[in-house]
């Protein structure tokens, strides 16, 4: 999506733990996180990073990713105490050496979270070697990372191409992925954004079509890799990479397939209402407030497309700035002044997929989330379904159920009230066939 949307991924970081806890830490941890008896089962990996730690965290929700421990700080008065950030907000811990364990809490939450883990067991090998990378496209030099998947003679390679945010190597969904693709015998390529990382360039005064530049560099690198034993090669773009890939897709015979997830079928500028729309329904707004968003937002577009009309903008700016949910989550565009950046960028990015969708070749499969308020089914399943149709390529679309833009299911209390046993906790929970429907696409014919 747009650079200011929010890409709902789940964050993993050590931010804080003592120099003399640093070698304990080291190693496999079990064990669980529990609010009013609701449980949530966890796996964690503190892997050394120099005078750092590395934190690989196993989340049978969420999946499996790793993160990066920038510092290492003294917390509290005591090198026992740390605080965790795994996703779930930070969690005030200790460590007890002798035995082994971990024990914390996070207040923030109502009811708060209770966590506890065990040093046990040995840690599971990273199922891939890695290979860094590097590839230029025109003067923009861009960093990444081949990781191949173990014991395996061959194997199909997919890119990985980003949303719309800041994203690299260690962002945590790109870390899921590898993990769980290369054990299943599939190879991936990541590489940095540009203007992220160690990749040159900027991203906001990017292009879509600089972008899909990025990609096709690296398609151009691997093509000359003679000594990678790949047997397809296909892409996988997420979000914004989901107008991305097609346009890639469709400049490569080598390109056998696609997968767009959660990857819009409607224009920017409509995407951009509809993340209002549903939004602020979700928000339980009534229809006479969404429709004097959107009006504001069209309004908006209008004066995108004929850079001008900025004094008819301006008002309706003051007067959606008086108002508490129009600055929230910068869910209105509110500009300051006429062709401020970001102005300027929805003016380079006018972008419709319909002419790429309608000519795509290769296969393609769509991954759309039930509840998703930024590329909902109901305006883009239509949409991807007509394109992907007249095209005439082998395609498949799935909704799956109750899942967000991160294509995982939003937590929930059953019941709506803190009576245990009766009513519980549910946690965030990612769909069964999400991986399912990946892997086999990617290794189908």
């Amino acid at each position: 999506m747009h650079k200011h949307t929010l890409y709902f991924f789940f964050g993993l970081l050590l931010s804080a733990y003592a120099l003399k806890a640093q070698t304990v830490l080291e190693g496999h941890w079990e064990g669980a996180m529990s609010r009013l008896g609701s449980v949530q089962l966890l796996n964690f990996d503190f892997l050394p990073a120099g005078d750092s730690l590395q934190v690989q965290f196993d989340d049978p929700a969420r999946g499996y990713f790793r993160s990066y421990a920038e510092g290492v700080n003294k917390f509290a008065k005591t090198d026992s105490v740390f605080t965790l950030n795994f996703g779930y907000g930070n969690f005030h811990c200790i460590l007890n050496k002798k035995y082994g364990q971990v024990t914390g809490y996070n207040k923030d939450w109502k009811p708060e979270v209770l966590f506890h883990i065990k040093k046990t067991g040995v840690r599971e090998p990273d199922p891939y070697t890695e290979e860094n990378i590097s590839f230029i496209n025109g003067n923009v030099k861009l960093a990444g990372t081949i990781y191949k998947p173990k014991e395996t003679a061959t194997f199909p390679l997919v890119i990985l191409i980003h949303g719309s945010d800041e994203q690299t190597r260690r962002t945590t969904y790109m870390r899921s992925l590898v993990y769980v693709l290369t054990k299943n015998h599939i190879g991936v390529v990541v590489y940095d954004k540009r203007g992220t990382g160690s990749s040159g360039g900027n991203m906001n005064t990017a292009s879509f079509h600089d972008l899909a530049n990025d990609a096709s560099a690296c398609i151009q690198y691997i093509s000359r890799r003679k000594d990678l034993p790949v047997t397809k090669l296909g892409l996988f773009g997420t979000s914004q990479g989901g107008w991305i890939a097609p346009m890639v897709a469709n400049r490569w015979k080598s390109v056998g397939f696609v997968i767009l997830n959660v990857g819009p079928a409607v224009s920017t500028f409509k995407q951009d209402l509809d993340r209002v729309e549903y939004t602020m329904r979700g928000d339980g707004f009534d229809k006479k407030t969404i429709d004097s968003a959107l009006q504001h937002s069209r309004l908006y577009f209008d004066v995108v497309r004929a850079d001008t009309g900025w004094n008819t903008l301006r008002r309706s700016v003051a007067l959606f700035k008086t108002k508490p949910w129009g600055t929230e989550n910068n869910l209105l565009q509110l500009p300051e002044k006429m062709n401020d950046e970001d102005m300027l960028w929805w003016r380079r990015n006018d972008y419709d997929p319909e002419k790429e969708l309608s000519r795509m070749k290769c296969r393609v499969l769509s991954l759309m989330g039930g509840n998703d308020n930024l590329v909902p089914p109901a305006t883009n399943l239509p949409l991807m379904e007509r394109y992907l149709a007249k095209a005439g390529c082998p395609h498949k679309i799935i909704v799956l159920p109750d899942a967000g833009h991160n294509a995982i299911a939003f937590q929930t209390l059953l019941g709506g009230e803190w009576k245990w046993p009766e009513h519980y906790w549910i946690w965030p929970q990612r769909s069964p066939i999400y991986y399912e429907a990946i892997i086999d696409w990617i290794k189908g014919d």
